[in-house]
């Protein structure tokens, strides 16, 4: 008795994935005299455990680098959405209605980029809890024959931004006040001279 699965190659040159069992028949002296089997095409299945493990990395490899990836359908709607894109987008209750802000904020094209372009967009939105976010959002195209048939579509990488925004936004404020600060003391430095080289002459 036997059971193997391994890829077969067809007549029209594609290969396919099978799953083989067989049992053996055999004389009184245990000779072999014939072989009995069936084959079970196992490509879809092959194919299904492929894109499950696909997107397992790849929800992985985002999470661990702190973005929310999705990848949306030509007519809309997430087709998949990593763990991480779940996290970022709770505050909205998920994925679509934080890609609903997004576009009512942002002006994102109609037209996505191609799979060998990215286009980055900046979203500042203010989350239903009041708080003010700010992300970071890539966009490209993936192929079926990069993507299979899960990860094919318009593919949304997110990153948070805001710490970073603010910690810029409060550099930018601190470098004006202290333009401001030192324009004052150049005027008060420039009115002091003034009045000292007043007194002198009256003396």
């Amino acid at each position: 008795q036997f059971e193997v699965d391994h890829r077969m190659r067809c007549a029209d040159g594609t290969f396919r994935w099978v799953l083989s069992r067989g049992r053996v028949a055999r004389d009184r002296r245990g000779k072999a005299v014939r072989i009995a089997g069936w084959q079970t095409d196992l490509t879809e299945r092959a194919v299904s455990l492929a894109a499950e493990e696909k997107t397992g990395l790849l929800g992985l490899a985002s999470a661990s680098a702190g973005v929310g990836m999705g990848v949306m359908q030509v007519e809309g709607g997430f087709s998949w959405v990593s763990a991480g894109m779940r996290s970022l987008t709770e505050a909205w209750g998920g994925p679509s209605s934080w890609w609903s802000a997004v576009r009512a904020d942002t002006p994102v094209p109609e037209q996505w980029s191609s799979e060998r372009q990215v286009r980055q967009v900046k979203a500042d939105l203010v989350d239903p809890l009041g708080h003010r976010r700010v992300f970071e959002v890539r966009l490209s195209t993936v192929g079926a024959r990069l993507g299979g048939p899960v990860l094919s579509g318009r593919l949304v990488v997110a990153r948070e931004v805001t710490p970073s925004i603010q910690a810029e936004e409060a550099q930018v404020a601190l470098n004006d006040q202290l333009r401001v600060a030192v324009a004052r003391a150049v005027r008060a430095s420039d009115a002091k001279s003034n009045f000292l080289a007043n007194m002198s002459h009256e003396l």
